[in-house]
């Protein structure tokens, strides 16, 4: 093709298309291929494709070829069962049109000279078809010029387009990048701007295009009168008051769609039109009209659900949505968990945890939210809460506060909050946790530390969300740091300083194929407890505030926060009593005299404890794949983390990885998650806590004190530290044990 095409916006492909179509026609079809009875395609290939793959050829035509269902299904197709394969027929002058489709595909791409050649291979069992391609030369874009903007201020309008030169000739990335550089004049305050596309190929140059943008941008142009239809019960200043311009302000078509935005999360609406009048004259006011439809002020809603760490639950909640007016927000929520979690602890709710820790957990608050608070983009938001809530093998504890926040958001998906959150709470059967890391042993002083004790961190919290687009790719990253404090000065009885800060990230690379990343890190500066003058020691951290990792959203090579710093728990009673024909692992005396060696134990004799660290370090990198339809998704991934202590040395080294694999299925409510990954590393030695023991006194003991297997013993009223440290979870390099399995609700980020 040579000479000049000049396009118009919306009439530049169908002219193209047109002119082409007595060509494209004209290509070849076996005569076979509209002939005779129906046909079942067996087989559909393309061959000669290199920049294009099959799949997006695939998508181009309709033909299709005969295939399983679905990949879980596949047993069924492959004992032939009718209703697991989805049949397919030649269809003769779809067939005919899928050469053609193909051609524009190539020509619209770039690929004027492309050659498509089909063939059929019949069988006793269908046809097979081949789609023999030449792709040919490409036509390159030689020179790029936008014609109508002014230097150098404009300039900053053509960062990122998807174009350049040196790049094909594609109809869909050049019109995409006017698309984009019709909007950015739009959003820059050019109501009425228009870019035309203008290329030139030359005869001389066959292979060479000459590209321009010509720029009509027009006068520039402000915001009119606003008016609103619709309100009723909300009052005409909260609408206006969601709305980021005003009459007389410069126009910006993103700022139209922001208050379309911000009517729509008030969640008062249940319909929302905001519309320009483009056409009002001047042409240099733009009028605003708001068309609003009310729903339901008031929402109740309940739900349920299950999970391997809550077991059963459920919730109810009431809202009000224009709570006293002023499109204020009130809701009360009720939360129950660990439902039925005694008869399904060892099979569906094996994470939920036994004991104190698998009992009913619960939560009731009360959250109220007020809008505007002295500007449109500031949120001021309090939540009352009353809870009981477990962390298994670590601590359990009931607490009531107040979380007090005020958020100020700004373009481009940034958001700054400030926060306090007074808190009075009682930690139990987290007498494990401060033996073990804090060396706070006796029973007196783990009931300082676990009776209702304030925790009142004040902080802010910086969060960034950036999504870029082009064609075939789509892009979104995240940021979020948060830093905290806690001392005498804000009302904590624990004082503390942390920092976490997080950055993850999704591309699309290939057509369907995401690749996505996030890197996590956080810092815990523990300082002393009892601003109310009950000193037990210095440097304590708040089992809350420690860091913790491994699990289903994490490391996913680890169980539910099981990697990082743990400690091997065993009851005085298994040391005491005789093993399986054997003596016991350890004697009273050897107890007492801090001499017993408990590695003659197994595994299965000691329950880990997981006890945080102050530092931490996670990362999941993902790559995300289209399976046979697309309600599913497959993945491969490999995570990284280690939690460090306070007493330990921060060596990357000692990284744990697990490399795995997973599919999801996308529902109403988001993506059902099965993965599996492997935990590289095996065993690791651990510190192991048992009760103390002392000899039986008649006169101040009771009988029913005594151990079973020592009765002339009885607990001592604190925990003991042993000194020889167990490896624990030790196995060969490739074991099954080292598999971890998750099941799960979302995206892991």
């Amino acid at each position: 093709m040579t000479g000049s095409l000049r396009a118009h916006p919306g009439r530049r492909c169908a002219g193209t298309v047109l002119a082409l179509l007595p060509a494209l026609l004209a290509t070849t079809v076996p005569a076979s291929a509209v002939q005779g009875e129906l046909e079942e395609v067996t087989t559909l290939r393309f061959e000669g494709n290199d920049v294009f793959s099959d799949r997006a050829l695939r998508a181009s035509i309709m033909t299709r070829s005969t295939d399983c269902r679905h990949w879980l299904l596949s047993v069924f197709c492959w004992s032939g069962s009718s209703f697991a394969i989805d049949e397919h027929f030649l269809g003769p002058r779809e067939f005919e049109r899928d050469v053609v489709r193909l051609r524009l595909f190539y020509y619209r791409h770039g690929y004027r000279e492309a050659l498509i050649e089909p063939s059929l291979d019949r069988n006793g069992d269908g046809v097979g078809i081949t789609f023999h391609i030449e792709e040919g030369r490409p036509v390159l874009i030689d020179s790029l010029a936008f014609n109508g903007l002014d230097p150098p201020g404009d300039l900053d309008l053509l960062d990122d387009l998807p174009v350049g030169a040196g790049d094909p000739l594609d109809q869909l990335v050049l019109g995409a990048a006017r698309d984009s550089l019709t909007i950015r004049l739009r959003n820059a305050g050019y109501a009425h701007a228009e870019v035309l596309l203008d290329i030139l190929i030359p005869a001389a140059q066959p292979y060479g295009a000459r590209v321009n943008f010509d720029v009509f941008k027009g006068a520039p142009a402000r915001f009119g009168a606003i008016s609103i239809e619709g309100n009723e019960r909300v009052d005409q200043g909260v609408i206006l008051g969601m709305i980021p311009f005003r009459e007389g302000s410069t126009y910006d078509a993103d700022l139209v769609f922001q208050a379309r935005r911000n009517l729509y999360g008030m969640e008062v609406f249940s319909n929302v039109a905001v519309t320009e009048e483009l056409d009002a004259q001047p042409d240099s006011v733009i009028p605003v009209s708001i068309t609003v439809v009310e729903g339901d002020i008031h929402r109740y809603r309940a739900g349920g659900g299950w999970s391997t760490a809550d077991c059963v639950n459920g919730e109810a909640s009431w809202t009000s949505r224009n709570f006293s007016g002023g499109g204020r927000r009130l809701q009360f929520l009720g939360r129950l968990s660990n439902i039925l979690n005694s008869p399904l602890n060892s099979t569906l709710c094996r994470d939920a945890g036994t004991g104190p820790y698998g009992r009913y957990n619960w939560s009731l608050s009360a959250q109220f939210s007020q809008p505007r608070l002295f500007s449109l983009r500031t949120t001021f938001a309090a939540n009352v809460f009353w809870e009981r809530q477990s962390l298994p093998d670590l601590f359990v504890r009931q607490s009531l506060g107040v979380d007090l926040s005020v958020t100020r958001g700004g373009a481009q998906g940034r958001a700054q909050t400030i926060f306090f959150q007074p808190t009075t709470g009682k930690l139990d059967a987290a007498d494990i946790f401060f033996c073990s890391s804090f060396l706070v042993c006796d029973f007196e002083g783990i009931e300082v530390l676990q009776r209702s004790n304030w925790l009142s961190p004040v902080g802010i919290r910086l969060a960034h969300e950036e999504i870029g687009q082009g064609i075939g790719a789509a892009a979104r990253y995240s940021l979020i740091a948060e830093i905290e404090h806690a001392s005498r000065l804000t009302g904590s009885d624990f004082a503390y300083n942390l920092a976490v800060g997080e950055a993850s990230g999704t591309r699309e690379f290939l057509e369907g194929w995401v690749l996505a990343g996030r890197v996590r890190g956080g810092w815990l500066g523990a300082g002393g407890f009892g601003a109310l003058g009950r000193e037990v020691g210095s440097e304590i951290a708040h089992p809350q505030k420690r860091f913790y990792s491994g699990g289903a959203t994490s490391v996913r090579g680890f169980a539910h926060n099981q990697l990082g710093p743990r400690v091997l728990f065993v009851d005085v009673e298994t040391l005491l009593a005789p093993g399986d024909g054997g003596p016991a692992a350890c004697t009273p005396e050897q107890i007492i005299e801090y001499t017993c060696d408990p590695r003659t134990l197994g595994d299965d004799r000691f329950t880990s404890n997981p006890t945080g660290g102050s530092r931490l370090v996670e990362g999941n990198v993902e790559v995300r794949f289209p399976l046979s339809s697309a309600d599913w998704q497959g993945t491969l991934f490999l995570d990284f983390g280690q939690v460090w202590s306070d007493d330990s040395s921060r060596d990357l080294a000692r990284l744990e990885w697990a490399p795995g694999m997973g599919v999801r299925y996308f529902t109403a409510i988001g993506p059902l998650r099965l993965d599996v990954a492997y935990r590289l590393s095996g065993g690791e030695e651990q510190r192991v806590l048992t009760s103390g023991i002392r000899p039986y006194h008649s006169d101040v003991d009771h009988d029913e004190a005594r151990l079973a297997a020592a009765p002339d013993f009885v607990r001592s009223g604190r925990l003991e530290i042993l000194p020889h440290p167990v490896l624990y979870g030790e196995s060969a390099d490739w074991s099954l044990s080292r598999l971890q399995l998750h099941l799960s609700l979302g995206q892991v980020f």
